[in-house]
């Protein structure tokens, strides 16, 4: 019974970076929920940067797609966005904040694929090295993780 139970641990863990690049992500715009796959979302055009957070040990490199970009893309420049993350957390951003800095809805730190156990497969990250502004307390509650929708308003 517990070598079953180690292997079926180990098949689980081993697919949790499938299951993160399976779940899609809801984009709201004007009430209207598109759903998309993350493939879908990196079409819009990948980029990254390197910084540390509060959650890492030192600086990782992180990819994704820039909100910006994604805010771009279903034709929104003003307003706000509502993160909402899988656990129901929300975080409100100012749209003139991410229009102004690169940050990311990462996808990928180091590379990899992130997993839900490891903050994925989205992310909101804020380039807080090249950007002091970013590394202030204040602006930690905006770093959504396991991010699951985007509703702009």
């Amino acid at each position: 019974m517990s070598r079953f139970f180690t292997a079926f641990v180990a098949l689980v863990v081993s697919a949790m970076p499938a299951l993160a690049e399976g779940l899609p992500l809801k984009v709201v715009v004007a009430g209207e929920t598109r759903v998309v796959s993350m493939e879908e979302l990196e079409s819009i055009g990948v980029s990254g940067f390197r910084t540390t957070t509060t959650w890492t040990d030192g600086a990782q490199e992180f990819t994704g797609v820039l909100l910006s970009d994604i805010a771009t893309a279903n034709s929104v420049s003003t307003g706000t966005v509502i993160v909402k993350a899988i656990n129901d957390y929300q975080a409100e951003i100012e749209l003139a904040e991410i229009m102004s800095a690169p940050v990311l809805l990462a996808t990928r730190m180091n590379g990899e694929r992130m997993s839900v156990r490891d903050k994925g497969p989205y992310w909101v990250v804020y380039p807080r090295d090249d950007h002091p502004e970013f590394a202030d307390e204040r602006h930690n509650f905006k770093w959504v993780w396991q991010v699951d929708s985007l509703e702009f308003k």
